[in-house]
């Protein structure tokens, strides 16, 4: 399923994974938070309040709006750290929503209670209104900590200052009056290395997880929570995401992301590329739904796997991609990263959303899709979904990927601005 370990020293990202481990969080740290904790979705945990962390990314944004939605919930505490340029989180909830394909007035809910802040290892600092905090203390049913970035090209201990974090929102929630349950969106990432197949929906060794420092990370934040729930009693669950597509609806997908790179600059170079293995992409309102389904569940399993229920031949897809956005001929991976290498780093995209070098774009595709360095090491395992599909009904219906939503995702890119005939670059 992965590369050889001789390609990585596993001895030493082991190392260092313990190492952020043991300073975060060492064995019997949580034991002084033991107490009586709610294990279902009892009349203590009514009504429904949640703390969100990330609500403004894509994710976040649309488990935001199915939030609003439920007639169960309350109220919905939207914890995200304090904008650049001095923009509103209210303002960018709503950019959040639009690169989700959801209607704006979900940020103008009376249910959401909008938090800026930060999470660190010091503590959660709550901005402006004062009060929340303790509102949030004592009203919270569940957490869900969604916040995470995403990035495949660095190491794990890039990552220390959200395990901090972490560790932070794990207390508060064991310090919490109404012993909310903590829902951790983790990633298919920390499966990375996993040796057979089926991965199973379980808490897994650290050595399935050795690769990437995103994927260790995530690995870390479950073993943190495993280490809580089995000092404290804290109900846990554990959602390991997979690659989220478009919305089925409107097919959103944010421009940003690696796929729509991967067709930006395969219009540019007439070539797409086709990546071998099993194509679980998962579209983005569907996974929002599962999450919400997990906070109402009543006895939910700890491990689920948020994939495609029904994957399809990743060559499908590229071929298909292809074709909708008019590119004749394609060829493996491995061949095309070769290809784009020879690019010019001076030469720039027009029209690119992110208003982006040529070679940015390709050193995000190359850090995200090439061997060991990306998700490419498991695009052929065989991922099980059962507890997930047990868990969450909305997986039962989600057919498989096909041309229509491949034509909904490039007629979206098209839309905004990022593939056009204007934007092929001169090789």
């Amino acid at each position: 399923m992965v590369s050889p370990p001789s390609l990585f020293d596993v001895e030493a990202h082991s190392s260092v994974v313990n190492e952020i481990l043991q300073r975060l969080a060492p064995t019997g740290s949580f034991a002084a938070h033991k107490r009586a904790v709610t294990h279902s979705l009892s009349s203590e945990r009514l009504p429904v309040t949640i703390l969100v962390t990330g609500t403004t990314g894509t994710l976040g944004s649309a488990f935001l709006a199915n939030l609003v939605d439920d007639i169960s919930v309350a109220k919905i505490y939207a914890f995200n750290r304090p904008g650049r340029a001095g923009t509103s989180c209210v303002d960018r909830q709503k950019d959040g929503l639009v690169e989700a394909g959801f209607a704006l007035t979900y940020a103008e809910s009376p249910k959401v209670v909008f938090v800026e802040g930060d999470i660190t290892k010091e503590g959660i600092e709550v901005k402006g209104e004062k009060g929340v905090f303790d509102e949030m203390r004592n009203s919270v049913t569940h957490i869900v900590h969604n916040a995470w970035p995403v990035n495949l090209a660095v190491k794990v201990t890039k990552f220390e200052r959200m395990l901090g974090s972490l560790r932070t929102l794990i207390d508060f929630a064991l310090a919490a009056a109404r012993n909310p349950r903590f829902i951790f969106v983790s990633s298919v990432a920390a499966l990375q290395n996993y040796p057979t197949e089926p991965i199973p929906e379980r808490l897994l060794p650290i050595e399935a997880a050795l690769g990437t420092g995103y994927g260790e990370s995530k690995w870390i934040g479950e073993e943190m929570l495993r280490r809580a729930h089995a000092e404290t009693g804290l109900e846990i669950v554990i959602a390991r995401v997979a690659q989220l597509c478009g919305n089925r609806q409107t097919g959103v997908w944010r421009t940003n992301d690696s796929v729509p790179a991967v067709a930006q600059i395969a219009l540019a170079v007439g070539v797409m590329p086709v990546i071998e293995g099993r194509c679980e992409w998962l579209p983005i309102d569907v996974g929002a739904r599962c999450l919400r389904e997990l906070v109402f569940h009543s006895d939910p399993p700890v491990v689920v796997h948020l994939v495609h229920p029904s994957p399809t031949i990743f060559q499908r897809i590229w071929v298909m991609l292809a074709k909708e956005v008019g590119i004749q001929k394609i060829e493996p991976l491995a061949l095309w990263i070769k290809r784009i290498g020879s690019i010019s780093t001076s030469e720039s995209i027009p029209n690119s959303s992110m208003s982006a070098s040529t070679s940015f774009l390709i050193n995000l595709i190359t850090s995200m899709w090439a061997g060991r360095d990306g998700p490419a090491s498991y695009f052929t395992a065989v991922i099980e979904c059962k507890l997930a599909l047990e868990a969450c009904p909305s997986l039962h219906y989600v057919p498989p990927l096909n041309e229509r939503d491949v034509a909904k995702w490039v007629k979206y890119w098209k839309e905004a601005g990022i593939l056009s005939e204007v934007s092929k670059a001169k090789l």
